[in-house]
């Protein structure tokens, strides 16, 4: 009786794994869902079947990974990831502008065009991990306020690319071995005061590029090991230095002796990988 039941139970979990919906699969490990996921503006997650729970309509919980694209339509929400991946092409993350006040965590972010693409205001992108995208985050157009904090960028091509995008704040970010760490483009004449500040740029061929950026504050940036630290086309009233004893940012090259013996030594040290150009 025993054997049988044995038997039983091995023929009906075969019969599961030939029968289960193409789009969800339960590998070892994590499962694994496949196709595109979207957060509504009433709250309703679409379609039910996706890897998201949704606690009365403001916190939603990933519970599997995603190949695909999750589509954020409502605003004034926390989205946690658990730590979950989700994976593809094209844009991975999508916050609308119809969405606002939307904070983002614990994710993974692999593979996509945009890995996390902003077009709204006061949302939160933090400690997320953000790998092998063409942009891992993007923000453009946005009236800003976004804050985007604590975040692991690695192997993009555009770690954080803000374009045309105001009074955002990047801080306390890791980028490693990207293309270009962090890229501020903005209109000509046009200030935008964002504060880049309190981030590790390592190993990358830009550390910060800038193009027409205007009236940003950059200071107590750790700039360690990239080819270029800085690259500034057009810029116009960058702050490198926020005065001592606050001070600028940490610059591996910089060979001189920093006589203010502040905590974060060569902080008022201007960087011979600095290049500033005119198109």
């Amino acid at each position: 009786m025993r054997l049988f039941n044995i038997v039983f139970v091995l023929l009906l979990v075969s019969i599961l794994a030939v029968t289960l919906p193409v789009t969800y699969r339960i590998p070892f490990g994590k499962a694994e869902w496949i196709g595109t996921v979207y957060i509504r503006a009433n709250g309703s997650v679409d379609p039910i079947t996706a890897p998201i729970s949704n606690i009365t309509n403001v916190k939603y919980i990933f519970t599997g990974n995603i190949t695909g694209s999750v589509v954020i339509e409502r605003g004034s929400i926390d989205v946690d990831g658990a730590w979950f991946t989700v994976q593809g092409t094209g844009t991975g993350i999508s916050i609308s502008g119809s969405a606002s006040n939307v904070a983002l965590t614990n994710l993974i972010v692999k593979g996509f065009e945009r890995g996390i693409d902003i077009s709204s205001h006061n949302n939160r992108i933090y400690k997320n991990t953000i790998t092998g995208n063409t942009y891992g985050i993007y923000v453009e157009g946005s009236t800003g306020n976004n804050e985007i904090d604590e975040n692991m960028l690695t192997k993009n091509i555009y770690g954080v690319y803000t374009y045309h995008s105001s009074s955002n704040r990047i801080w306390g970010n890791s980028l490693i071995q990207n293309s270009h760490g962090i890229t501020l483009v903005g209109y000509p004449h046009f200030p935008e005061y964002n504060r880049v500040h309190g981030n590790t740029l390592m190993s990358n061929d830009q550390g910060i590029y800038l193009y027409w950026a205007s009236s940003d504050v950059i200071c107590h940036n750790n700039f360690i090991s990239n080819i270029n630290n800085v690259l500034q086309v057009n810029q116009e009233n960058i702050v490198f230095d926020d005065e001592y004893p606050s001070g600028g940012n940490y610059w591996d090259d910089y060979e001189g002796v920093d006589t203010n013996h502040n905590r974060n030594k060569r902080l008022l040290c201007p960087s011979r990988k600095m290049h500033l150009l005119h198109d």
